[in-house]
């Protein structure tokens, strides 16, 4: 209460001073009472007190300070943009994978491949797949970090499969990539979960790290279709075998 009190009283001080200097601002001549705001304004401007130079170093870091706070502004609706940008060349590479159906293809194919190398070096009279030649690579026992090659095509392509770790809470989150290289070059980098089954595991694409678009994105489709056909083949006459052998225990 007390502030208050002496806050009125150096109101009405004011007032008495403003009303008693000469050149007072009026609202209608010299014997008219003054105008608030022009009362408030004059008072302003009598408080502050600053000497012509120091009003001019205020003055300069006042503008110093709205420089640098324009050139702020520009530098966050430069990088919103940038990252609008980025984020659109992202989505338009998840939309190429998907509509082509790489994400499956690429895990089905190296589900496929994974085992040639070592049925390449201990199974004697193993033959690669029709069209693929040239079977190398290396495969662990984890089935982690392991690389598979071929050619095809006239083309060497190699599949490396890349365990990352995991910094999630989650037990059943387990990051994977798959690196495509075409004739010694990287053409695409998937990324995938590995999901653990009784039955086994399972490779789902959920992004994509690097990608060149090419030829190659039609040899996947081709190489993988024919893989497929040959194991529905097999299944098939397997499957028609092991009915023979119960046909011929038929005395019908």
């Amino acid at each position: 209460m007390e502030s208050w009190v002496w806050a009125a009283a150096l109101i009405a001080l004011a007032w008495f001073v403003f009303l008693r200097r000469d050149g007072a601002p009026t609202e209608r001549g010299s014997d008219a009472r003054p105008a608030i705001p022009d009362l408030i304004k004059w008072a302003k401007s009598k408080a502050s007190n600053l000497e012509p130079t120091e009003k001019a170093e205020v003055d300069r870091a006042v503008q110093e300070r709205k420089r640098l706070e324009g050139e702020a502004r520009q530098a966050t609706v430069a990088d919103v943009e940038a990252s609008k940008a980025i984020r659109q060349k992202i989505a338009r590479a998840n939309k190429i994978v998907a509509e082509a159906g790489l994400g499956k293809d690429l895990a089905d194919l190296w589900e496929m491949v994974r085992p040639w190398p070592s049925w390449a070096k201990r199974q004697t009279g193993w033959e690669a797949p029709d069209g693929f030649s040239e079977i190398a690579g290396s495969e662990n026992s984890a089935i982690e970090d392991s690389v598979s090659q071929w050619s095809w095509g006239g083309r060497r392509y190699e599949l490396r499969y890349v365990r990352k770790q995991s910094f999630s809470p989650d037990p059943d989150w387990n990051p994977r990539d798959i690196h495509l290289s075409v004739d010694g070059e990287e053409v695409a980098v998937l990324n995938y979960d590995q999901a653990y089954h009784d039955y086994g595991s399972s490779l789902r694409h959920i992004g994509v790290d690097a990608l060149t678009v090419g030829p190659w994105m039609a040899d996947i489709v081709r190489m993988v279709g024919r893989l497929r056909q040959e194991q529905e083949a097999r299944y098939r006459k397997s499957t028609a075998d092991l009915d023979a052998e119960k046909a011929a225990r038929l005395n019908l």
